[in-house]
């Protein structure tokens, strides 16, 4: 029962994992499209300051964020215990009760473990959202504002 409770959580956890990858590698994808059209764009060669500000604000916080992202989905380390080898060659002749209580202790370090990789991609996805809506807004207030409306 143990072991099967410990499988459903591991994989529960991978799922979680794999969702902040797909999501974090859709919002990389999506920013590299706006920053390389904002980079084909470029700035007008009569641009105001406010304009340059706005823009060079808003590219310094996408490319912050794609750091952010690149983070979160970089490869990391998974653990999974217990390793079948090692189970057949260090604890076949071991008494079962001691078995069970060092592999059921190896399945909570690997969990902790892999739990820390989950928060941390978690994390760096979470730290890119806030720079990302920044970038995008500001880039927004430079089009409309600036270029459509000519104020600044």
């Amino acid at each position: 029962y143990i072991a099967q409770l410990a499988e459903r959580q591991f994989t529960k956890l991978e799922a979680a994992s794999d969702l902040v990858d797909r999501k974090a590698g859709t919002l990389l994808g999506f920013l590299a499209i706006i920053i390389s059209l904002s980079l084909q764009a470029g700035l007008p060669s009569t641009c105001s300051y406010l304009d340059k500000l706005l823009v060079y604000t808003a590219f310094l916080l996408l490319f912050f964020a794609l750091v952010c992202l690149i983070k979160s989905i970089s490869p990391k380390v998974k653990h999974y215990d217990p390793n079948p080898v090692v189970l057949m060659e260090k604890y076949w002749q071991e008494d079962l009760e001691k078995t069970i209580g060092t592999v059921t202790s190896n399945i909570v370090q690997a969990w902790e473990k892999n739990k820390a990789t989950y928060d941390e991609k978690v994390k760096w996805y979470a730290v890119a959202l806030k720079p990302i809506v920044a970038g995008l807004f500001l880039l927004a207030s430079d089009v409309l504002v600036i270029r459509v409306f000519g104020v600044g």
